[in-house]
Protein backbone atom coordinates (compact mmCIF):
# COMPACT_ATOMS: atom_id res chain seq x y z
CA UNK A 1 0.00 0.00 0.00
CA UNK A 2 2.86 2.41 0.80
CA UNK A 3 4.45 1.83 -2.60
CA UNK A 4 1.15 2.43 -4.39
CA UNK A 5 0.57 5.71 -2.52
CA UNK A 6 4.17 6.75 -3.19
CA UNK A 7 3.76 6.08 -6.92
CA UNK A 8 0.45 7.96 -7.10
CA UNK A 9 1.90 10.89 -5.13
CA UNK A 10 5.03 10.94 -7.31
CA UNK A 11 3.14 11.00 -10.60
CA UNK A 12 0.70 13.58 -9.25
CA UNK A 13 3.62 15.71 -8.09
CA UNK A 14 5.27 15.47 -11.48
CA UNK A 15 2.12 16.66 -13.20
CA UNK A 16 1.50 19.49 -10.72
CA UNK A 17 5.10 20.73 -10.84
CA UNK A 18 5.10 20.57 -14.64
CA UNK A 19 1.86 22.57 -14.81
CA UNK A 20 3.01 25.17 -12.25
CA UNK A 21 6.30 25.65 -14.07
CA UNK A 22 4.55 25.87 -17.42
CA UNK A 23 2.10 28.44 -16.10
CA UNK A 24 4.77 30.78 -14.72
CA UNK A 25 7.54 30.18 -17.27
CA UNK A 26 5.45 29.67 -20.37
CA UNK A 27 2.55 32.03 -19.72
CA UNK A 28 2.95 34.68 -17.01
CA UNK A 29 6.64 35.46 -17.58
CA UNK A 30 7.12 34.10 -21.12
CA UNK A 31 8.35 37.47 -22.38
CA UNK A 32 11.47 37.13 -20.19
CA UNK A 33 12.80 34.37 -22.41
CA UNK A 34 12.95 36.78 -25.36
CA UNK A 35 15.38 39.20 -23.68
CA UNK A 36 18.50 37.05 -24.20
CA UNK A 37 17.60 34.53 -26.90
CA UNK A 38 21.26 33.49 -27.31
CA UNK A 39 21.06 31.87 -23.86
CA UNK A 40 18.68 29.13 -25.01
CA UNK A 41 19.41 26.31 -27.41
CA UNK A 42 17.45 26.47 -30.62
CA UNK A 43 14.54 24.04 -30.62
CA UNK A 44 12.14 23.10 -33.34
CA UNK A 45 9.80 21.83 -30.66
CA UNK A 46 9.92 21.43 -26.91
CA UNK A 47 11.15 18.06 -25.58
CA UNK A 48 7.86 17.54 -23.73
CA UNK A 49 8.37 13.81 -23.21
CA UNK A 50 11.72 14.28 -21.50
CA UNK A 51 10.37 17.20 -19.48
CA UNK A 52 7.41 15.13 -18.29
CA UNK A 53 9.62 12.17 -17.39
CA UNK A 54 12.01 14.35 -15.39
CA UNK A 55 9.06 15.99 -13.62
CA UNK A 56 7.72 12.58 -12.60
CA UNK A 57 11.14 11.41 -11.38
CA UNK A 58 11.44 14.62 -9.32
CA UNK A 59 7.89 14.05 -8.02
CA UNK A 60 8.79 10.52 -6.90
CA UNK A 61 11.88 11.83 -5.10
CA UNK A 62 9.78 14.57 -3.47
CA UNK A 63 7.25 12.01 -2.18
CA UNK A 64 9.99 9.69 -0.95
CA UNK A 65 11.74 12.45 0.99
CA UNK A 66 8.38 13.52 2.48
CA UNK A 67 7.81 9.97 3.71
CA UNK A 68 11.37 9.64 5.05
CA UNK A 69 11.23 12.89 7.04
CA UNK A 70 7.52 12.89 7.91
CA UNK A 71 7.96 12.88 11.69
CA UNK A 72 10.33 15.85 11.57
CA UNK A 73 8.11 18.06 9.38
CA UNK A 74 6.50 20.87 11.37
CA UNK A 75 2.76 21.36 11.34
CA UNK A 76 -0.41 19.89 12.78
CA UNK A 77 -2.40 17.78 10.37
CA UNK A 78 -1.44 16.45 6.99
CA UNK A 79 -2.19 19.56 4.90
CA UNK A 80 -0.19 21.80 7.24
CA UNK A 81 2.72 19.34 7.08
CA UNK A 82 2.45 19.28 3.30
CA UNK A 83 2.57 23.08 3.04
CA UNK A 84 5.52 23.26 5.46
CA UNK A 85 7.39 20.57 3.54
CA UNK A 86 6.77 22.29 0.21
CA UNK A 87 8.02 25.62 1.53
CA UNK A 88 11.12 23.98 3.05
CA UNK A 89 11.96 22.23 -0.22
CA UNK A 90 11.46 25.51 -2.10
CA UNK A 91 13.72 27.38 0.34
CA UNK A 92 16.50 24.88 -0.29
CA UNK A 93 16.34 24.55 -4.07
CA UNK A 94 13.74 26.93 -5.40
CA UNK A 95 15.64 30.09 -4.58
CA UNK A 96 19.32 29.19 -4.59
CA UNK A 97 19.34 27.34 -7.92
CA UNK A 98 17.77 30.15 -9.93
CA UNK A 99 19.91 32.79 -8.23
CA UNK A 100 23.10 30.83 -8.93
CA UNK A 101 22.02 30.53 -12.57
CA UNK A 102 21.69 34.30 -12.71
CA UNK A 103 25.30 34.64 -11.55
CA UNK A 104 26.75 32.35 -14.20
CA UNK A 105 24.41 32.53 -17.20
CA UNK A 106 23.56 35.57 -19.29
CA UNK A 107 19.84 35.50 -18.63
CA UNK A 108 17.01 37.81 -17.80
CA UNK A 109 16.03 38.54 -14.21
CA UNK A 110 12.44 37.92 -15.34
CA UNK A 111 13.36 34.30 -16.15
CA UNK A 112 14.80 33.84 -12.67
CA UNK A 113 11.66 35.36 -11.15
CA UNK A 114 9.54 32.95 -13.20
CA UNK A 115 11.61 30.00 -11.95
CA UNK A 116 11.31 31.15 -8.32
CA UNK A 117 7.53 31.68 -8.61
CA UNK A 118 6.96 28.44 -10.50
CA UNK A 119 9.14 26.57 -8.03
CA UNK A 120 7.22 27.97 -5.08
CA UNK A 121 3.82 27.13 -6.56
CA UNK A 122 4.97 23.67 -7.59
CA UNK A 123 6.61 22.84 -4.25
CA UNK A 124 3.61 23.93 -2.19
CA UNK A 125 1.11 22.17 -4.49
CA UNK A 126 3.23 19.02 -4.41
CA UNK A 127 3.50 19.20 -0.63
CA UNK A 128 -0.27 19.45 -0.29
CA UNK A 129 -0.86 16.65 -2.83
CA UNK A 130 1.71 14.38 -1.21
CA UNK A 131 0.24 14.93 2.25
CA UNK A 132 -3.30 14.32 0.99
CA UNK A 133 -2.36 11.15 -0.90
CA UNK A 134 0.08 9.58 1.55
CA UNK A 135 -1.53 10.77 4.78
CA UNK A 136 0.23 9.90 8.03
CA UNK A 137 3.45 7.93 7.91
CA UNK A 138 4.02 5.52 10.76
Amino acid sequence: MKIFKWLIAGVTNGILAHLASGFFCGFVFAFGYLENPETWQPMQQLPLGQMALLSIVAGLIFAYVYMAFYKGIPGEGKISKGIHFGVLVWLIGGITGPLMSLLFINMSLIVVISWVCGGFAGAVLCGIATAAIIGEVA
